[in-house]
This record gives C-alpha cells, sequence and structure tokens, in this order.
C-alpha cells in the first residue's frame, strides 16, 4: 500500500485503504470530464477549462507534496 501512496501523494492515506471512495470518487469523475470535453470545452468562450484545470491539479499536488 505504501508503494501506491508515494504514487498518488495528493490522495489523503486513509483513502487508499478504502477502495469503495476511490470507485465512487471516479466514477463521478470521469463521466463529468468526459461530458465537459464534449460538450462545453470545445466552445471558444470555454476553452480555457482544461487549463484551469490542469492548474488546478497541478497547485492540488504541491500542496499535497509540502505538507509531506
Amino acid at each position: 500500500m505504501r508503494q501506491l501512496h508515494s504514487k498518488l501523494p495528493w490522495l489523503p492515506p486513509g483513502v487508499l485503504n478504502n477502495w469503495l471512495v476511490l470507485v465512487g470518487v471516479f466514477s463521478l469523475l470521469l463521466p463529468t470530464v468526459y461530458k465537459l470535453s464534449q460538450q462545453l470545452w470545445p466552445i471558444k468562450e470555454q476553452g480555457h477549462g482544461p487549463v484551469f484545470f490542469n492548474h488546478r491539479l497541478d497547485v492540488l499536488e504541491q500542496g499535497a507534496a509540502s505538507t509531506e
């Protein structure tokens, strides 16, 4: 389990022990991101969405790395 946590440092340690939480989060996240990528993000005015989403993930990852 420690090897998986070292690859996913942004996840709280307790979440890795509860696989049902991971399945639930990804079952909500994946369809949402797919729908956004197909319907909203191709629009010119909303094209910055993926850039902002990626930036958010980077900020979360840096925050998790700084707390270790």
